[in-house]
């Protein structure tokens, strides 16, 4: 009896050890699958629409950029962040994937979409993992699912500086962009870039401001290394789930000596345009009249000068500087201007393609001592710009003489139509 009652209890012990050892088993499967065990990282907290940026970068792929909160215990480098791309909300079909190991340090976690993977006539949909990188099994989603698109391409932005094929001073670059169509109302994120090759294969500098409306005129600090460069332009909306983002917009640049060290003396050394008007008449068609010293003049006959430029009904002429000009007291730079009192308009711009800022009008004839032509001064402060190298002359003959409309008009001098510019000065 003893001896039954004996066996009977080592049974019973029996069975509960491995009832126990089922039931560890089993805890130890689930530990898993739901990633409990100490090894693994816990998610952070709110880690479902962590913030992220998105836009165009090197080689014109999309790139997605995802910031993770600060260093914390509970970041292990054996794991990585998973980008997964998909033509379909529920993210059923991958048409792109690509993981990036994380860090203990990682604060911006960089994923590329290849151009060429970027749907651009539907939309499609991407989401970020933390992802165990040993197994490779998404592990928590730290995005929402994203819809994105790519707008029209009559959305794509202005980009009014640098225009293409300008010149800028290397210590004068500024962005100014305008919106378009589904980007006109904000808010806006807009996304710059500067590049050495024209694919911008590789990005060198890289920007991306906010603003509730546009436009939007940026000025990165710092002096740009001088030489050929591409600019990048795009503009996005985006909400948690929703991207709207432009087609990638590149202009083709020159950064050219800085103002700081750009010294070629106080007068005008480069004619970079020129719209001479009344060209079947005028005697005085060389808009490099315009450059150096003032030296005009009158050699007797009527209608026979040297070294002026007529610029013709409304004509014009634009120089670049021999140094920056700066507003400060009082007046800031000189036109010259021979033969009679004419109006002219001064235009203003701190790159050769502008934008342009007006100066306004004036009566230009006051006389000056020792020389033929007279002259009229123009101050910076009348049109809020400072510095500036490149300066655009206009005549305004029809405002200084009304009814000087055209170049038949019998108040316009055939021979010397419009404004005659001599010279033009910094006073700084």
């Amino acid at each position: 009896m003893n001896g039954y009652v004996w066996l009977s209890r080592l049974v019973r012990t029996i069975a509960l050890l491995a009832a126990l050892l089922r039931v560890g088993f089993g805890l130890m499967g689930m530990g898993c699958s739901v990633r409990e065990s100490s090894t693994l990282p816990t998610p952070p907290e709110g880690s479902l629409g962590l913030p992220y940026r998105i836009g165009w970068g090197e080689g014109a792929d999309l790139q997605i950029v995802v910031t993770l909160p600060p260093p914390a215990p509970h970041r292990k480098n054996a794991y990585a962040l998973t980008l997964r791309v998909s033509g379909r909300p529920d993210m059923q079909d991958t048409i792109y994937q690509e993981s990036v190991p994380v860090m203990s340090n990682t604060q911006d976690v960089i994923f590329r979409v290849p151009a060429d993977r970027v749907p651009r006539a539907t939309a499609f949909y991407w989401q970020v993992f933390w992802v165990d990188r040993p197994q490779d099994n998404p592990a928590w989603a730290l995005t929402e699912v994203v819809e994105t698109r790519i707008a029209m391409a009559s959305d794509r932005p202005t980009a009014v500086t640098p225009a293409d094929d300008d010149e800028v001073p290397a210590d004068l670059l500024r962005f100014v962009v305008e919106p378009k169509g589904a980007f006109a109302r904000g808010p806006v994120d807009y996304g710059f870039c500067l590049s050495r090759q024209p694919q911008l294969q590789t990005i060198d500098y890289a920007w991306q401001i906010s603003q509730p409306t546009g436009p939007v005129d940026f000025r990165p600090a710092g002096v740009l290394p001088e030489g050929t460069w591409y600019a990048g332009f795009y503009t996005v909306r985006r909400t948690d789930t929703q991207v709207l983002i432009s087609e990638l917009v590149v202009h083709r640049f020159r950064a050219i000596p800085p103002c700081r060290t750009w010294n070629q003396g106080v007068y005008a050394v480069r004619v970079v345009a020129s719209d001479l008007r009344c060209t079947d008449t005028s005697w005085y068609q060389s808009p490099h009249e315009a450059l150096g010293p003032p030296n005009a003049q009158a050699l007797g006959p009527p209608d026979q000068f040297l070294g002026i430029v007529s610029l013709g009904i409304d004509g014009s002429v634009t120089v670049e500087m021999g140094r920056c000009i700066s507003d400060g007291p009082g007046m800031d730079l000189r036109v010259y201007q021979a033969v009679s009192n004419e109006g002219v308009e001064v235009q203003v711009s701190q790159s050769r393609a502008g934008p342009w800022i007006s100066l306004g009008w004036d009566f230009c004839g006051e006389p000056t001592s020792g020389l033929f032509s007279g002259y009229c001064d123009f101050d910076l402060a009348w049109g809020g710009l400072s510095p500036v190298r490149f300066l655009r002359i206009i005549d305004r003959q029809r405002y200084s003489h009304p009814g000087s409309t055209s170049c038949t008009d019998w108040n316009v001098n055939p021979r010397t139509p419009g404004a005659d510019i001599d010279a033009v000065q910094s006073l700084r």
